[in-house]
């Protein structure tokens, strides 16, 4: 069988549109993935929004500690944080959480058993 010149095979424009909008597709695909991705200068996890410069990000483990009536705490290693306004739907003894936290040496509490810190964003690890 021979081909005509003249005449276009309908199989091949096919093809040839079905790879151009493959290559559309993934030509989109890849640019949304692009512009979607974080570029928060802090890392991934951090919170862009946060401007403190005395404000920290740390991976703790939300502990309470039965004294005083209660006391909840966010442990990192060897070292305890009491956070004034940690939120209900993170008082969750060995929950692990990812926070934000800024020192609040101007305060005291009633337990006393860590640094008192302000929560500034928390979010489940």
């Amino acid at each position: 069988m021979q081909m005509n010149a003249s005449k276009p095979d309908p199989t091949r424009r096919r093809l040839a549109a079905a790879v151009s909008l493959t290559g559309l597709c993934l030509a989109l695909a890849l640019a949304t993935t692009a512009f979607s991705c974080s570029t928060n200068p802090q890392g991934p996890g951090m919170d862009p929004r946060i401007d403190d410069p005395e404000a920290f990000w740390v991976n703790a483990t939300v502990q309470f500690t039965p004294i005083e009536g209660g006391c909840w705490t966010l442990v990192v290693d060897d070292k305890t944080y009491e956070p004034i306004n940690l939120e209900e739907d993170y008082r969750e003894d060995g929950l692990a959480v990812r926070v934000a936290l800024k020192p609040r040496p101007d305060m005291m509490s009633v337990c006393m058993i860590g640094e008192l810190v302000e929560v500034l964003s928390i979010r489940r690890r």
